[in-house]
């Protein structure tokens, strides 16, 4: 399959307000992100990290397994850092919503 091929389906794969959806591909991502590196090469690896990363699935429960995942793999350096940003843009949309939430409560 050429590269943009798999890049334009794995952008799809995800939209917003699918959370039971998506809910069950988090731990199948963590699984396949240790050894994706190795197994896909460079580009393939990098398209599936930063297009599969589970954005939308955007809760603590997540990002608790995400920090469990980093904290504990033997993933490829590479690999790790791409994780590694999609959970730091995960906390930010948390923090946001967390502010949003307080905002309208006051």
């Amino acid at each position: 399959m050429p590269n943009e091929t798999q890049r334009s389906m794995l952008a799809a794969f995800q939209r917003p307000a699918q959370d039971a959806v998506l809910a069950p591909y988090v731990d199948r991502y963590l699984s396949t992100a240790a050894t994706v590196w190795e197994e896909r090469g460079v580009q393939r690896a990098t398209t599936f990290l930063v297009y599969l990363f589970p954005r939308y699935a955007a809760s603590a429960q997540t990002l608790g397994r995400v920090d469990d995942w980093l904290s504990s793999t033997k993933a490829n350096p590479a690999a790790r850092r791409l994780v590694s940003e999609g959970r730091d843009d995960m906390r930010r949309v948390l923090a946001a919503q967390a502010r949003d939430a307080a905002r309208s409560a006051s």
